[in-house]
C-alpha cells in the first residue's frame, strides 16, 4: 500500500488559493520528489487557473512549464489540487477527472486534494483546518480505486495513508490565513497578465 507525506508547503498553498480567489473555482499541481520507494513524499503545489480552469491549450502550456521546473528541481508531477466554485461541492467535476487521470497514465501513485471552504463567507473554514473533535481535515485527498477517483478516509490522522511531515502544519496553516498572506499568492493566471509574477516558487509567501 502506498503511503503519502505532505510537507506544510504542499498543505498550505491550495488553501491559500481558494481563499484569495473566494469566488472563483482554483486548481493547481502537486509535485513529490522523484522516487521509486512506496512513499510519495509531496513537497510542493503551484497555483495554475482561477480563470481558465477548463481551457485545455493554456492548460497543456502551464503543464510543460511545470513539467520543465519539476525535472530541474528532481521532482515530479503527483497530482492536482481544486477548490470547486460551488461552497457545498465535495465532488470532483468532469474536468478535474480528466485532468487527474492524464496525470495518472504518467504516474500510477497519482492523488487529488479536494479543498474544502465554508458554506457562505467562502473563506477557509479554520476549524476544519484542525483535526478536533474527529472533524475532516480542510483537504480531502482523492485517491483512484477500482477505476474511480475515492476519497481517502480521516486523512491526516495516524491511521491515515496521507501524514503531514509537520506537527504544527494546521496552526500555520490557520495563522498564515488570518494575516493575509494568501495576498501574495501567484496564480498563473497571474503570471500571464504579469510575466514577472513569480507564480512556480511563489517566494513572497513568507513562513512557508
Amino acid at each position: 500500500m502506498v503511503k503519502y507525506t505532505v510537507n506544510e508547503r504542499a498543505y498550505a498553498l491550495p488553501l491559500l488559493h481558494a481563499a484569495k480567489f473566494p469566488s472563483s473555482e482554483v486548481c493547481g499541481v502537486l509535485l513529490a520528489e522523484a522516487s521509486d520507494s512506496e512513499t510519495v513524499n509531496i513537497t510542493q503545489a503551484v497555483p495554475l487557473f482561477h480563470h481558465w480552469t477548463t481551457l485545455t491549450p493554456m492548460l497543456e502550456v502551464a503543464l510543460q512549464q511545470v513539467d520543465l521546473y519539476a525535472t530541474k528541481k528532481k521532482l515530479e508531477i503527483v497530482g492536482w489540487y481544486v477548490a470547486n466554485e460551488n461552497n457545498t461541492d465535495r465532488s470532483l467535476n468532469e474536468h478535474t477527472i480528466k485532468t487527474i487521470d492524464k496525470i495518472s497514465r504518467q504516474n500510477n501513485n497519482a492523488v487529488v486534494f479536494l479543498t474544502y471552504v465554508l458554506y457562505h463567507t467562502r473563506q477557509i473554514d479554520n476549524d476544519n483546518i484542525d483535526l478536533h473533535n474527529n472533524k475532516e481535515s480542510a483537504i480531502l485527498p482523492h485517491i483512484k480505486n477500482g477505476g474511480q477517483w475515492q476519497h481517502s478516509k480521516s486523512s491526516f490522522t495516524a491511521s491515515s495513508d496521507f501524514q503531514l511531515t509537520n506537527v504544527d502544519t494546521f496552526a500555520k496553516v490557520r495563522g498564515l490565513i488570518s494575516n493575509g498572506q494568501y495576498k501574495d499568492l501567484v496564480d498563473f493566471d497571474i503570471h500571464l497578465e504579469d510575466v514577472s509574477a513569480d507564480w512556480l516558487t511563489n517566494s513572497k509567501l513568507h513562513g512557508l
